[in-house]
């Protein structure tokens, strides 16, 4: 029996953190709703928070490329997600739009920017030489498919319960793969 090269280990485990990361970030139009009835904020607040993550996401990629140089590609993937794991576990105890904006502003948009700026080509290139286009397929993949698969389980759960089960859910998926990221 043939065994599974260690490089087809990190796709797999960069391709599911990819998705609980970009299911993290794209989460934000599921809770716009919610948050408005729980907390009685404006929607544009709301929307500038996520405004707001977007654009460190998208800004903070080339730094995130320098530290996965600088740090190795497993901190930074263990740094990442529980920057991710940190901002939505603030989110259950968040009372003030300020906290809005500096949790799903601040630390969901950078943590998120390791993840989905940087994180594909990198694994593609380090990892895989004969298979890259494939690699880079497969990771490039991860973000739509988390949010097809998750979104609407993230709608249902909210619509059933609250938004506080869906957060639960991102949450336990985010502890697996950090624990995942770490101990690999």
């Amino acid at each position: 029996m043939k065994r599974l090269h260690y490089s087809w280990v990190i796709l797999i485990i960069t391709f599911f953190s990819i998705i609980v990361a970009g299911i993290i970030r794209s989460s934000s139009g599921v809770f716009i709703v919610p948050f408005e009835n729980e907390y009685g904020w404006d929607r544009s607040i709301i929307s500038l928070s996520f405004a707001i993550s977007l654009f460190l996401y998208g800004l903070s990629g080339p730094f995130m490329a320098a530290l996965i140089e600088v740090l190795g590609l497993k901190k930074m993937m263990v740094l990442g997600m529980s920057t991710l794991l940190a901002g939505i576990c603030l989110t259950f105890f968040m009372e003030h739009e300020w906290q809005l904006m500096l949790i799903w502003g601040m630390i969901i948009g950078l943590g998120s920017g390791v993840f989905l700026t940087v994180l594909s080509p990198y694994v593609a290139n380090r990892w895989f030489e004969k298979r890259r286009g494939l690699a880079v397929g497969v990771l490039t993949a991860s973000t739509a498919t988390g949010q097809l698969i998750l979104l609407p389980v993230l709608a249902i759960i909210i619509e059933n319960h609250s938004f506080k089960w869906a957060l639960g859910l991102i949450v336990f998926l985010s502890i697996i793969m950090l624990l995942s990221s770490y101990f690999s």
